[in-house]
């Protein structure tokens, strides 16, 4: 639902589906019906999902927060398409928050991930890279999930 209401152009209206979510996950009364598995990738697929929401909208430090709070817990799990795109996207509002430093780092963090990513994400975190790297802005990103 936050995929379809955000592709319709209704972002604030796509951030109600992620509480909502977040909210059945964290009420005990349905801790025994949800198997563990279930919940983690309920978890981390709306945090992410909510993350683009705030990308659309330029809301840099909301999606920077988002994204740090996945990081590398789709590495972690071998959902490697998914990890690429969180460093990727989190190497964008970096930059725009002005963290170079960091946003290198994450950056470095797509590129660590050599095949295991789609040739187009590696593709964004280079020409990212070496925008920071030159001291030029770093190009505008798609934010495609």
């Amino acid at each position: 639902m936050i995929r379809v209401l955000r592709g319709a152009g209704r972002a604030p209206a796509a951030v109600e589906p992620f509480r909502g979510i977040m909210d059945t996950l964290a009420d005990p009364r349905h801790r025994d019906r949800i198997p563990p598995n279930v919940r983690e990738f309920t978890a981390l697929s709306a945090v992410y999902a909510v993350s683009f929401v705030h990308l659309d909208e330029g809301r840099w430090a909301e999606a920077a927060d988002a994204l740090r709070s996945v990081r590398g817990q789709f590495d972690d799990r071998g959902w490697y398409k998914q990890a690429g795109k969180v460093h990727l996207h989190l190497a964008h509002a970096l930059a725009r928050l002005g963290e170079r430093a960091e946003s290198a780092a994450e950056y470095r963090a797509v590129l660590a991930l050599e095949s295991r990513v789609p040739a187009n994400v590696r593709d964004e975190a280079h020409t990212g890279l070496t925008a920071l790297t030159a001291g030029r802005p770093v190009p505008r990103i798609r934010f495609v999930q």
